[in-house]
């Protein structure tokens, strides 16, 4: 995908085992919901909601996003990195494959989100002049009403979470 572009794949199961990737700062959402609102101008994804505050609800629907490939969102010139979202409504979200969001300036934004969220792969979030974000089952603290916390957080030994500045 080219500069600054977007991916989003949305179903009740998502599953990437390839390489999906965007250059310089784009974006990737892998989404397991029931409904999805996306706001595009002129190429640029200015938003994406589920139906739900964090995208997890109270419903039967149980979503499920697999990743076992790696996803790039690298901002490749003088900008930050992209931004990678990982979210199952009411479901499990599996991070067992590389996700890359550094930057040339800042490192990126990454989201792991789910109702269980598992965790044994690699997330990077670095840049030149300083870390990105990575939130992993829910924000700081639990303080965020706008991101649903997981009731269940499994992190395997082969997980590695960086977001410095290099």
């Amino acid at each position: 995908v080219g500069a600054q572009g977007f991916v989003v794949l949305n179903a009740p199961r998502v599953e990437n085992r390839g390489h999906i990737g965007t250059a310089d700062g784009g974006q990737v959402h892998l989404a397991a919901t029931r409904h999805l609102d996306l706001a595009t101008r002129d190429g640029q994804l200015l938003s994406l909601r589920t139906d739900a505050p964090g995208g997890l609800g109270e419903s039967p629907f149980q979503g499920v996003v697999n990743n076992a490939g790696r996803i790039q969102a690298n901002g490749l010139s003088v900008g930050p990195g992209g931004t990678v979202t990982l979210v199952a409504e009411n479901g499990t979200t599996y991070h067992g494959g590389d996700i890359l969001a550094n930057g040339a300036s800042l490192g990126g934004q990454v989201d792991v989100l789910g109702r269980e969220v598992r965790l044994d792969g690699r997330v990077e979030a670095n840049g030149a002049t300083g870390g990105g974000r990575i939130r992993v089952g829910g924000d700081y603290q639990g303080a965020n009403p706008e991101l649903a916390n997981a009731d269940t957080l499994d992190v395997g030994g082969g997980a590695s979470l960086l977001a410095n500045a290099l």
